[in-house]
């Protein structure tokens, strides 16, 4: 039997977690992809180095990249490192600021009001996960990646078998990736190549107008798409929905 050619690499949410759940359920369908977890090293820096080092290694010539959440943030430093290696970019439930999800989710579990979200922005890096830590402990704080509790509920087993987030990666790599974020932004050109932007209707961590819609700037030619009836874990709220973001030859419409 002839073994398939891996053409595409998804990039999971969240420093410090995995892509095993992902690769549990979708693998076998999908036998193209890649889920690749991200190592557990000590800086945002690090971490882009790892998945540059890894698509470099690739024998495929071009390689898709589907993102979820921060992984979003490694496909631009990709594009900016390995542009010739890259074939097609979908993102799903990604903000152009990652630290503005969590102050999304603190107005969610009102622990900070409206007007306090000025100085929390303008805080350092160790006021910014000092912050980060306390939405993140706070009772229901998972409950809000999820539209529907009862989705969350037939999930909750698949999530217990796996392990979960490491808080101290987390901490390193999100802290380094808050100083290094404006210069790391500012390096990156606009891909002049279509890109499929997915968001959920329904994500508690998002905003579009504010959170989303600013990919523009990077991603000229986006295509938008709005997913209804799913939260933040989209991927496993709507069975559909992997089938269309995991196919590799599928046709992008532009505007």
């Amino acid at each position: 039997m002839t073994a398939v050619q891996k053409n595409s690499l998804f990039l999971h949410m969240g420093p410090g977690f995995h892509a095993q759940i992902e690769g549990e359920l979708f693998s076998t369908a999908h036998p193209d992809v890649i889920f690749w977890s991200q190592p557990k090293v000590s800086s945002f820096a690090l971490l882009r180095s790892e998945v540059e080092a890894f698509v470099s290694s690739l024998p495929s010539e071009k390689i898709d990249l589907i993102a979820h959440s921060f992984g979003a943030q490694l496909v631009l430093g990709l594009m900016q490192k390995l542009p010739q290696k890259i074939g097609r970019i979908t993102l799903l439930n990604s903000a152009v600021d990652p630290f503005e999800c969590f102050l999304n989710l603190g107005l969610q579990l009102r622990i900070v009001t409206p007007a306090q979200l000025r100085d929390i922005r303008a805080g350092d890096v160790a006021k910014k996960m000092e912050y980060i830590f306390k939405v993140a402990t706070m009772p229901g704080f998972d409950d809000h990646y999820w539209y529907s509790g009862q989705k969350k509920k037939d999930f909750a087993e698949i999530f217990a078998r796996f392990p979960q987030l490491d808080v101290g990666v987390f901490a390193e790599i999100f802290s380094d990736y808050l100083r290094s974020r404006i210069q790391f932004l500012d390096s990156i050109k606009p891909w002049d190549k279509s890109v499929e932007i997915y968001t959920s209707e329904n994500d508690n961590l998002l905003d579009f107008e504010k959170d989303v819609f600013p990919w523009k700037q990077f991603f000229p030619k986006a295509r938008w798409v709005m997913l209804k009836n799913s939260g933040h874990y989209a991927l496993f709220e709507d069975k559909a929905l992997s089938a269309t973001v995991f196919q590799r030859h599928r046709k992008l419409d532009g505007f």
